[in-house]
């Protein structure tokens, strides 16, 4: 469910932000369908996601923290190397630290998604 509920989020925030025009995936499948790279949001939001939520419900709060991150650290250097590699252009109003905050960001709130239907199943 929640790897289900990060790909919905993930498609969402893509298309804003693509459609607000911060960045443009110019590598993607689709072109004249898809303003968002969906293999993406269909197959690596997903995998990061199950990754990400049993990494997270095995640690405490100061490994969560330093978690979060690293991760957000990884995702901002994975930008500026996809970047170089010509899959994804960024306008001027971009700025990376966006992505080390927001990554974080949204994975912890698919994790909170996750404890709450873990919790609701009676689970946790």
């Amino acid at each position: 469910m929640s790897m289900l509920f990060a790909s919905w989020l993930a498609t969402y925030l893509e298309l804003i932000l693509t459609g607000t025009q911060l960045y443009t995936f110019q590598a993607r499948p689709l072109t004249n369908i898809f303003s968002i790279d969906i293999r993406f949001t269909l197959i690596g939001i997903p995998v990061m996601t199950l990754f990400c939520v049993t990494a997270l419900s095995w640690m405490n709060l100061l490994q969560r923290t330093l978690f979060l991150i690293l991760i957000g650290l990884a995702m901002m250097l994975f930008e500026k190397i996809s970047g170089r590699l010509g899959w994804i252009g960024y306008s001027d109003q971009w700025q990376h630290m966006y992505s080390f905050l927001g990554y974080p960001a949204f994975i912890l709130v698919v994790f909170f998604f996750f404890t709450w239907c873990e919790s609701a199943r009676g689970n946790i």
